[in-house]
């Protein structure tokens, strides 16, 4: 892979970058073309009615397992009845069960 370069923003940290596989493409594939360094991981991807409480339901369920994230972020439209998380838990597999 070519030499981490960092990007004109200070909070930019190339090592901190995670790729999710999709459609052949890898983070390795892109971003190392640009000289970048990446990291894949295995995450979850969840999708989320868009209502007050589904959040807290789920976090709810979670922490009832025990299960630990490292960590969460998620996105909605404007006019979506759907939200879209992607998380990372020590331990994907006990999220999963967690959440069924």
């Amino acid at each position: 892979m070519a030499n981490p370069q960092a990007l004109p923003h200070p909070w930019f940290e190339p090592e901190m970058l995670v790729g999710i596989k999709a459609g052949g493409f890898t983070l390795e594939n892109v971003l190392g073309s640009g000289g970048l360094l990446g990291r894949e991981e295995e995450v979850l991807a969840l999708e989320l009615e868009n209502k007050p409480g589904v959040l807290g339901k789920m976090a709810s369920r979670l922490k009832e397992k025990k299960v630990n994230l490292l960590y969460c972020y998620g996105t909605v439209g404007q006019a979506s009845s759907s939200a879209r998380f992607i998380m990372k838990a020590e331990n994907n597999d006990q999220a999963i069960e967690a959440l069924r």
